[in-house]
């Protein structure tokens, strides 16, 4: 299996088996079970195409993974990388210079 991925964790060698337990176990979309979805009321009425990390990237036990339909797991992949930028770039500001009008006088 060829990935186009920019996980920062590889995923393990058995990892097409974990998934396919995954879908197994959730075959409709679990968008909306957690608080950070953010979802509409209701549930997502797809079928589950990926299995999602709840917690950390490296931690692929069937409790730590949900299922998600290609489009909830893009969009909460979006998310998680636009924060993960957004903290980066906190640390990439220059300190505000003052004014040279307004220079302290040696």
């Amino acid at each position: 299996m060829t990935s186009t991925s920019w996980r920062s964790v590889p995923l393990p060698p058995n990892w097409g088996q974990i998934r396919g337990a995954v879908i197994a176990r959730d075959p409709q979309c679990r968008w909306g079970s957690l608080d950070e979805d953010m979802a509409e009321p209701g549930r997502c009425p797809n079928r589950s195409t990926d299995a999602d990390h709840i917690g950390e990237p490296w931690d692929h036990r069937l409790e730590a993974l949900r299922g998600l339909c290609t489009n909830h797991h893009a969009t909460r992949t979006g998310r998680q990388g636009a924060a993960g930028k957004a903290r980066v770039m906190l640390t990439r500001r220059r300190p505000k210079e003052p004014h040279p009008g307004y220079k302290k006088e040696s």
